[in-house]
């Protein structure tokens, strides 16, 4: 197993969930297709993207953009990954460019 997952998993286990994602995100550049879908799905299941819904724009941001703060709580709404909110008609926003992490396809070379 690599090295990033490893660490990312025992963080998860500890509570560490700031270091959980830097491992994951870290594991995401290895050259095991493997590996990389581990850690993507992690990511997903674990960090949800925080999809805001400002009726005029509909986009979509990281958590800590600072157009996406000045939301209203009641505009916000989460979806699981970045797909499930595209396939709702959002938008990534440009400013804080939310990760995009393609899906795993067993085809691709």
């Amino acid at each position: 197993m690599n090295e990033h997952i490893r660490l990312g998993n025992e963080a998860l286990k500890s509570g560490d969930y700031e270091t959980a994602k830097i491992e994951f995100y870290a594991a995401l550049g290895d050259k095991d297709e493997l590996v990389r879908r581990i850690a993507q799905n992690r990511l997903m299941e674990l960090f949800p993207t925080t999809v805001i819904d400002s009726q005029s724009s509909g986009l979509y941001h990281r958590e800590d953009c600072r157009a996406g703060l000045s939301v209203w709580y009641r505009n916000t709404v989460r979806f699981k990954h970045w797909m499930e909110a595209e396939e709702n008609g959002y938008r990534p926003c440009s400013n804080c460019s939310p990760p995009r992490l393609k899906p795993f396809s067993p085809d691709a070379s």
